[in-house]
């Protein structure tokens, strides 16, 4: 007896959806005409061809709610970034307006100059601890850094 599609489908979880879809979207390109939403596709991580990535950071303007334009036309960072790890396993993220030098970029999200709101989007958290869900996990504090 075959599994049908919809029960298929709905054994998916979020990552593995957005995976195959992304496949399939590699494999079967969108025509010309569906090119406005495949680009705000993209600026949720699901980019035809690449694992989808389920936790990104991003800044909007706070007014419009709009991604910020900047000079490296990059609107997020996530975990499929090339981004440089401390020698402790950690992470630095560079989110300011001024290029934090060419060695840093790799983790530098241009942010605007004047109020700007951050957003970090989580599409498919653990529902076991550590997790957001429950408050065992938080994303540690944004802080200025002379």
């Amino acid at each position: 007896m075959r599994t049908g599609v919809r029960k298929q489908v709905n054994a998916l979880d979020v990552e593995a959806y957005f995976d195959r879809l992304a496949q399939r979207m590699k494999t079967n390109p969108p025509p010309p005409q569906d090119a406005a939403m495949v680009a705000s596709m993209a600026r949720i991580g699901l980019v035809p061809g690449r694992d989808f990535d389920p936790a990104k950071l991003g800044f909007v303007e706070k007014e419009a709610l709009r991604m910020v334009p900047n000079p490296l036309n990059r609107y997020d960072l996530a975990q499929r970034d090339k981004l440089v790890v401390n020698a402790d396993g950690s992470v630095d993220l560079h989110l300011q307006a001024d290029s934090p030098g060419k060695d840093r970029e790799a983790n530098w999200l241009p942010a605007p100059k004047g109020k700007f709101t951050l957003v970090m989007r989580m599409y498919a958290p653990r529902k076991t601890p550590p997790s957001i869900l429950d408050g065992s996990w938080t994303p540690p504090a944004v802080k200025p850094v002379p």
